[in-house]
């Protein structure tokens, strides 16, 4: 149930310039999160600059169980100051917006017409004319152009229209290019009161590549010379190889009145600047880290930690640092012996390809220089962005998740249910080297995250599409191939842990998503899940339910002794998630056992972890995983342990230390994580080092030569339950409650009632015993909530028996409802009392709604 005081939530939202010169109507998509159960209507909302309303688009792209808005994405028009300006704006929900007229779309037999107020555009179907040009590719000399087969009106307006157009390619005597499998998709947005055309192409060769001796046919190479679109978008020349599978996409901006069509693209320089030439990246509008994190709409983010114990807190600003160095020029340190560079740098050399810029590679395992964004940067520049609000991070989560979404997902759906749309995490056809040495995509190293939030945040619709391609795979892998219900057919655990993790992302998007089946019945998520989990179930029992599973197959040296501690991480994050986001709430009995076997795993890791040692020369042995070993012999030295696998497993204590309340867990984790950041970058495993030493803020590292984007891909994702831990109360461990309201002072008179704050008047609530908070609470999870003030104001909130502090919770203006999130201390005397003082000339009533306790 959406309670009153989450229906008038306002959001506060930042629109950051991106170009030199003000502009007036620049368009904005943007994605906003909300918190469970706060927005039951996504038509319920408007957008403020000041009190000035701004039209408005607004639709829900993602849910919570309970039907409420997880993720809402607006569209409006705003002016924007010259860079570095900024504009403020308020998402204000609870009232519906002020209806607008703008671009309608009339969608006929032959003919599909647009009228945006400013001009309007009318598309014979037959062929796809955009002021006057058509998206052309030339191979072998033959120009071939899009040959349209379906109009489809994705979004009508009023303030944006959308049309995708989906066909073949053909001469303009009628022969096809290739097989059917060569396609083109464009799609067209139209903006109320703007005679402009934005155009996104896409060339799709969607062939086959016959993995591992499919019975089919593999698909030849498309070899482009050329392809335009009014702007050239690949330049006579080439060749331009599109392997089986692979396709590319290009905006274009065809500007009102005629004129010349302009390439839209956003590429960085070395040194983190727009490279010349390029674009600026389209503007988003941003809200705080701190609301962000509060919703809990991409799981758990840790803002940045801070007023923690000198040593502690060093730790977690040079985390910080680490974090930053990857885009900021400004935080470079240099590694031994190296100079230190940023992603850009690395990928500065690529910044005239067509197809290799945006590709962090690495190298290895005897195939040269292989591709892929090792562990999902584009997933891990996003969520740094949301929990920092830093703009280069978004800028490469954008960068990464166009590229892959084009050239490292398996376009093809005729390859065998096992290895369609997944990700050529490492090396594939169309990028520098067309050595597959690795073999066909399967479900391990294969992500979905990044290109959910891709579209979520920006509204590219390229992030749904390869997102559906790479679910609708996973589906195929678990209930379509092999031998079995949901059967994972690997003693890798890590290729479960990835399963898991995709199917919470398609919760998080779709709760009530059903996976269909051909011979199982329709699958719900939360069955899918445990499906793939009851493997991971059976294969720890078998090996005596003591947190391992054994690693290898029986052809292995060292079976059925073998193990392998980074398997078992790479698992716990997924499982983590998969608790606390769909068992926990839903299914309390299968949650508790879940919980056991994270825990099993997680202790067993400590147990088998080791180094934290000093030698007698005063050197260090920082704390570590080993990757695998052989269970008849002592852990230590027998294989290199790992410093980077420590993160992981902080990680996950700190996780354990909230949701069970033993303060053991957080300190251990604290440990594993001070070596991780100190030493991570310093020496390999096994190794002493001068305990003084830090570890240098580069992406590039002497320590893991070559490797850079599979080490820092981790870093850029783990670790959020211990950075909350750390920013939301010094490590107390919380404890969530469902919604519910403590004090609503329009109520009547009472304790936690009425009658409403006098101005100027301080007031305290005992908030222990209420909701289920307890008389051990130290801090509370709030929605705070001002309404009906007679003046404009603010409120501080405070524990009881302290003093004023300089800083207010909440500013209100008259008359305006308005709400903020917070984390407030409690009386420390066991009372539970939080204090309230209105800083206001007149009366105002205010709610508080508890979602989570600090002990």
């Amino acid at each position: 149930m959406v309670s009153a005081a989450a229906e008038a939530v306002d959001v506060p939202l930042t629109v950051v310039a991106r170009e030199a010169t003000a502009r007036s109507g620049v368009v904005v998509t943007s994605g906003v999160p909300f918190a469970r159960g706060v927005l039951a209507d996504p038509g319920l909302v408007r957008l403020l600059r000041g009190s000035a309303e701004l039209p408005l688009q607004a639709r829900r792209t993602a849910s919570w169980p309970d039907g409420s808005v997880r993720w809402l994405l607006a569209d409006f028009p705003v002016d924007l100051p010259a860079a570095p300006g900024s504009v403020a704006l308020t998402l204000g929900t609870g009232t519906a917006p002020a209806p607008v007229s703008g671009v309608t779309v009339s969608d006929g037999a032959t003919t599909l017409t647009v009228a945006t107020g400013a001009s309007t555009h009318v598309f014979e179907k037959s062929d796809l004319l955009v002021s006057g040009v058509r998206f052309e590719v030339v191979v072998g000399g033959t120009t071939y152009r899009a040959r349209p087969e379906s109009w489809v009106v994705e979004e009508p307006g009023p303030v944006k229209g959308v049309v995708r157009v989906e066909g073949r390619l053909a001469t303009a005597a009628g022969s096809d290019l290739g097989s059917a499998a060569v396609r083109f998709r464009a799609r067209l947005v139209f903006w109320r009161n703007d005679g402009a055309v934005r155009a996104t192409a896409t060339f799709q060769n969607r062939g086959p590549f016959c993995w591992d001796g499919w019975d089919c046919t593999r698909a030849p190479a498309v070899v482009l010379s050329r392809a335009s679109f009014g702007a050239v978008l690949l330049p006579t020349g080439g060749p331009y190889v599109f392997g089986q599978g692979a396709e590319r996409s290009w905006d274009v901006r065809f500007p009102a009145g005629g004129g010349a069509a302009a390439l839209v693209d956003a590429r960085f320089a070395a040194d983190g600047t727009l490279a010349p030439g390029s674009s600026p990246p389209a503007p988003l509008a941003s809200a705080s880290p701190a609301y962000v994190a509060s919703t809990g709409a991409w799981g758990r983010i840790g803002l940045p930690a801070s007023g923690l114990p000198a040593e502690r807190q060093a730790d977690f600003d040079r985390f910080e640092k680490l974090q930053r160095a990857k885009v900021l020029p400004a935080d470079l340190e240099d590694p031994p012996n190296l100079a230190g560079i940023t992603i850009w740098q690395h990928l500065a050399p690529d910044l005239a390809s067509w197809n290799d810029y945006g590709d962090l590679r690495w190298a290895g395992n005897g195939c040269g220089t292989l591709s892929g964004n090792h562990y999902d940067w584009s997933y891990g520049m996003a969520l740094q962005y949301l929990r920092t609000g830093r703009l280069p991070f978004l800028d490469a989560a954008r960068l990464f998740a166009r590229h892959e979404e084009d050239l490292d997902v398996y376009h093809s759906a005729d390859d065998g249910p096992a290895f369609n749309f997944q990700k050529q995490w490492e090396d594939r056809p169309s990028h520098d080297s067309p050595d597959n040495c690795f073999g066909g995509g399967r479900p391990t190293h294969t992500w979905t995250q990044g290109y959910a939030l891709h579209w979520l945040l920006t509204g590219d619709p390229r992030g749904r599409e390869v997102f559906d391609e790479l679910q609708e795979g996973i589906r195929q892998y678990l209930y379509e191939s092999f031998s079995g219900e949901g059967n994972v057919s690997t003693s890798e655990l890590r290729t479960h842990g990835w399963l898991v993790e995709n199917l919470v992302a398609r919760y998080r998007v779709d709760p009530s998503a059903t996976l269909p089946t051909s011979s199982y019945g329709p699958k719900t998520i939360p069955r899918a899940i445990q499906d793939v989990l009851s493997d991971v179930f059976a294969r720890e029992a078998a090996a005596g339910g003591a947190g391992f599973t054994v690693w290898g197959e029986p052809w292995d040296e060292g079976y059925p002794h073998q193990r392998s501690g980074l398997q078992h991480l790479y698992f716990l994050e997924p499982a983590i998630e998969a608790y606390v986001e769909v068992f926990k709430g839903n299914d309390p009995a299968y949650a508790a056992e879940l919980l056991g076997l994270i825990r099993r795993m997680a202790t067993w890791l400590v147990s088998v972890s080791y180094g934290g040692d000093t030698n007698g020369e005063g050197l260090y042995r920082p704390r570590q995983v080993p990757y695998t070993f052989d269970a008849r012999q002592p852990v230590d030295g027998q294989w290199q342990g790992q410093v980077v696998y420590d993160l992981m497993l902080a990680n996950a204590l700190a996780f354990l230390a909230r949701e069970t309340g033993q303060a053991s867990d957080l300190a251990t984790a604290r440990s594993f994580f001070a070596d991780y950041v100190r030493y991570v970058g310093v020496v390999p495993g096994d190794t002493y080092v001068d305990p003084a030493r830090r570890t240098p803020a580069s992406y590039n590292s002497a320590v893991f030569d070559g490797t850079e984007s599979k080490i820092h891909g981790w870093s850029n994702r783990y670790g959020q339950w211990l950075l909350a831990a750390e920013s939301s109360g010094g490590g107390a461990s919380f404890h969530t409650l469902a919604p519910c309201r403590l004090v609503d002072t329009r109520s009547a008179d009472g304790p936690l009632g009425g009658p409403a704050l006098a101005g100027g008047a301080t007031r305290s609530f005992s908030l222990a015993g209420v909701c289920g908070v307890p008389e051990s609470a130290r801090a509370v999870s709030l929605n705070v909530t001002v309404t009906q003030p007679v003046a404009s104001g603010s409120l501080s909130l405070f524990p009881g028996g302290t003093s004023l502090p300089t800083a207010s919770a909440i500013s209100f203006g008259a008359g305006r409802t308005r709400a903020n999130n917070s984390l407030m201390a409690l009386a420390a005397d066991g009372s539970g009392t939080l204090s309230v003082q209105n800083a206001s000339a007149g009366s105002a009533h205010l709610i508080l709604d508890v979602n989570g306790w600090f002990e």
